[in-house]
């Protein structure tokens, strides 16, 4: 298994940081909030937890995946 280079890894944290800032912009200015949980087994029976959001934006309704915990 190859090492990734420190230079990947810090662009993808940015990456994820920008990502996850502007998720919680549009949850924090919605005024609805709805949380999906679904859970599953992988192939090694673990358990799994989904989470999603549902929020509105401008009337719209959205979906974001906000994480994935294991059991």
């Amino acid at each position: 298994m190859t090492k990734r280079p420190q230079v990947i890894m810090e662009f993808e944290e940015s990456i994820e940081t920008v990502l996850e800032k502007e998720l919680l912009s549009k949850i924090n200015s919605s005024d609805y909030l709805g949380i999906m949980l679904n859970e599953t087994c992988d192939i090694t029976v673990e358990k799994k937890l989904a989470v999603y959001v549902k929020f509105l934006v401008n009337g719209e309704a959205n979906v974001a995946f906000v994480g994935n915990e294991h059991n």
